[in-house]
């Protein structure tokens, strides 16, 4: 648990939300979105929300115990989210059935419409599970598909094959 320094000014014993956004390390936007759903008690001062530093205590240890609850996906809602990874999935799975079940790396390469050291890197920093046998590195199928659903794979820019054509088919662009 995170006690609140004495060095933070406090006019009894209240903090303002930019102290305690600061003091628990959330962005302005989360500390805004757990006042707004009443997960963090608050109430209205002359000059902006006011906080006790015994509800700031109160959270800190609630959320060590149940982060969960306190977490944020951001923009879109995280079902959605998990949503959009499955189909993925569904649609790679689709298109790679006539795929042997252990892929080079170039053959890897070839679908996503990059060099074979892109997914050298893919392997060293995002994770992608890959196989060794006998000096040449093969990705496997399953590993490919629980890649193409997972956070990291969202970070990499497309290249203009028809996986990633089918792959982002609906998909509306920011």
């Amino acid at each position: 648990m995170k006690k609140i320094s004495s060095d933070v000014p406090l006019q009894n014993q209240y903090l303002s939300k930019e102290q305690f956004y600061k003091r628990c390390h959330v962005s302005k936007r989360t500390a805004l979105k757990l006042i707004r759903e009443g997960l963090i008690p608050v109430s209205k001062g002359p000059t902006g929300y006011l906080i006790a530093v015994s509800d700031v205590e109160q959270y800190l240890i609630d959320r060590e115990r149940e982060p969960k609850k306190y977490s944020y996906c951001g923009p879109m809602n995280c079902q959605y989210r998990h949503d959009v990874s499955q189909k993925s999935i569904r649609v790679a799975k689709e298109f790679l059935q006539d795929w042997p079940d252990m892929l080079t790396v170039e053959d890897v390469a070839a679908l996503f419409g990059c060099h074979p050291v892109t997914v050298n890197k893919w392997k060293q920093k995002l994770g992608l599970a890959t196989i060794l046998l006998q000096r040449k590195m093969y990705v496997p199928k399953s590993a490919l598909l629980d890649f193409i659903g997972s956070p990291q794979f969202k970070m990499i820019v497309p290249g203009n094959t028809e996986l990633w054509t089918r792959l982002n088919q609906g998909r509306k662009r920011r």
